[in-house]
């Protein structure tokens, strides 16, 4: 991509040093910032050095439905957010919840349930929410709605 931009500078009469500067210059002028949870769309984004919060949910999607809504404020190179949502009140500790602690999780039902449950017990209980990757049934998506319900 950048041979690109430096045949094309040179085209327009740009020496090489100016076309190298000017991509080295549009490169110091964005943020790498990630979000994850309770967005319409999570992952990491580039953005302008000045922009704020608001910038970064809206690259997002927009908040979900029931999303903590967070105070706005500039961002820095390599911030990263997790919205939670508004309707948890306590986390459930995964390596004690019952069968009915985990249903009343939404998007868990009795058969993933016992799934978490059977994974539990036959690996001594989770060490990390990320080994709930390690449950079929469980993908990123899954993981992304489930693990902000969870303490360890």
């Amino acid at each position: 991509m950048k041979k690109c931009w430096i045949v094309l500078l040179c085209l327009l009469g740009c020496s090489q040093n100016d076309a190298f500067n000017q991509i080295k210059y549009k490169e110091e002028k964005l943020i790498s910032v990630s979000i994850h949870g309770m967005v319409k769309q999570p992952g990491t984004y580039l953005l302008e050095k000045e922009s704020n919060l608001n910038d970064l949910i809206k690259q997002a999607g927009g908040y979900e439905k029931d999303a903590n809504v967070l105070e706005d404020k500039v961002l820095k190179d390599r911030d990263a957010f997790f919205i939670n949502s508004n309707k948890i009140k306590e986390k459930i500790n995964l390596n004690q919840a019952s069968l009915e602690d985990l249903t009343s999780i939404p998007g868990i039902g009795p058969s993933l349930a016992n799934k978490i449950l059977a994974y539990r017990k036959n690996n001594n209980a989770f060490q990390s929410l990320i080994e709930l990757l390690n449950i079929k049934g469980i993908k990123e998506k899954k993981f992304n709605q489930l693990f902000h319900y969870f303490t360890l």
